[in-house]
């Protein structure tokens, strides 16, 4: 028995419909009452994690999940982390379940810039077509040059279960700005007309940057996407937010409600989901003879993280650039055993004059 008759019976046995808001619950909910309920969703997902035999991290995960996403059909689609807002013990608690079993860790593998280009160049006819068999393409690419770019997790840009602040709060249509050389806005076109005369007055692109579970309540600064400089090495995510917006144009009116990495084209649409994703990005791998099997939902991140460190930035840009309160991206860095044996030859190669000096 699998599935959702599975996830049926277990419901119906362990009455977890009463698990979390009860129907004589006054909204707007009081701060008390959010934490009791993170508190039951903590227990729960603790007293999963005791069955026997051992449910694997992304089942217990799953079935958290499903206890939301019935409660967004029982309170007529309210979404349920709009109601509860973050629940930062809750995913304390997955971590310290995902610790314990290290083994079922995937190793958090880089998809590198020129991985990068190479799906690109091998991808391009389909990013850059404005067909509608082709819309998950350039979608799909722009969501790789954003994670890459700005070290963006992926439950920041695709809706992930369990669900996050971000897929509550997606960078909508409306949320992308244009700014001209000297900072001035430049208005959306008439009739969503993206065309080469509107792109050349346009500098830099600014959009909000999504929640996060470092920073639940959306604190962190706008993020930007500058023009190409001539002769640009690698594609930029300015040019990839500038093709998905361009062959995809939305309607102003519609881009108040409309995610800009939507699951479809048409209206009305909500934020792709990393399945949909995930999906897409191994084809798109297929095509440019990329082995997908190694990389997780933190490829681009941990990429964007080491493309710093190749370019000598310092902790205090890396932490402020991918967002982190602490020092855990130094941990990305030791998983990087391509950059590590380079240093490993410099450091058999031949000393410098500074190597005597103290000497």
């Amino acid at each position: 028995m699998t599935g959702t008759k599975q996830w049926a019976v277990f419901c119906r046995h362990a009455r977890w419909e009463i698990l979390l808001i009860d129907p004589s619950d006054e909204f707007p909910l009081s701060h008390l009452r959010k934490k009791q309920i993170e508190f039951k969703l903590c227990c729960f997902a603790a007293w999963l994690y005791k069955a026997r035999p051992p449910l694997a991290s992304g089942t217990i995960s799953a079935y958290v999940g499903h206890v939301r996403s019935q409660h967004s059909v029982w309170l007529d689609g309210e979404a349920f982390n709009v109601l509860l807002g973050a629940t930062s013990r809750l995913t304390k608690v997955f971590k310290a379940i995902t610790k314990i079993r290290p083994k079922q860790l995937r190793k958090k593998v880089a998809f590198t810039i020129l991985l990068i280009q190479k799906y690109y160049d091998a991808n391009k006819s389909r990013i850059h077509s404005s067909s509608y068999d082709t819309f998950a393409d350039t979608r799909n690419f722009a969501l790789i040059c954003i994670a890459f770019y700005q070290l963006c997790r992926m439950s920041e840009l695709a809706n992930m279960n369990p669900p996050s602040q971000a897929n509550a709060y997606p960078i909508l249509l409306s949320d992308v700005k244009f700014f001209a050389a000297d900072h001035s806005q430049i208005p959306w076109p008439h009739r969503s007309s993206f065309t080469g005369k509107f792109w050349q007055r346009v500098d830099y692109i600014r959009m909000r940057f999504p929640p996060s579970k470092a920073d639940p309540f959306s604190y962190n600064s706008d993020i930007f996407f500058p023009r190409p400089s001539p002769g640009e090495q690698y594609v930029s995510a300015f040019t990839a937010v500038k093709l998905l917006i361009s062959l995809y144009p939305m309607r102003q009116d519609f881009a108040q409600v409309m995610p800009l990495l939507r699951q479809k084209i048409s209206f009305p649409c909500d934020q792709v989901k990393v399945s949909t994703f995930w999906g897409g990005f191994k084809a798109g791998c297929r095509r440019a003879e990329i082995k997908y099997s190694v990389f997780g939902t933190h490829c681009f991140r941990v990429a964007g993280m080491n493309r710093l460190g190749e370019l000598n930035a310092g902790p205090v840009i890396i932490s402020a650039h991918g967002h982190w309160a602490s020092d855990a991206w130094a941990d990305y860095g030791r998983r990087n055993q391509q950059v590590l044996m380079k240093w490993v030859n410099k450091m058999a190669g031949a000393p410098s004059d500074s190597d005597y000096k103290y000497q």
